[in-house]
């Protein structure tokens, strides 16, 4: 038994985990972000399922469509990464 190896693999599959729940669709059922801001977002109007980046302005979206769920955006690209 590596001891080494298993505590990594234990590590490896939390943070993978971490990041699945971090980058995960959050419903507006469940919450509303805290912080006003751009995220991006999933919804629709009339059967038209749109992905775009909006904003929250602390008690509403600036956007008409019904907005259904949100996530954080990602870091930019740099071409340093």
């Amino acid at each position: 038994m590596d001891i080494g190896k298993d505590l990594q693999t234990a590590y490896d599959e939390g943070y993978k985990d971490g990041v699945k729940y971090a980058q995960r669709w959050i419903p507006v059922s469940e919450r509303l972000p805290k912080e006003k801001g751009g995220y991006l977002v999933t919804g629709g109007i009339f059967k038209q399922v749109f992905v775009y980046i909006a904003h929250w302005n602390g008690s509403f979206w600036d956007v008409e469509d019904t907005v259904w769920a949100w996530m954080p955006l990602p870091e930019p690209f740099t071409d340093e990464s």
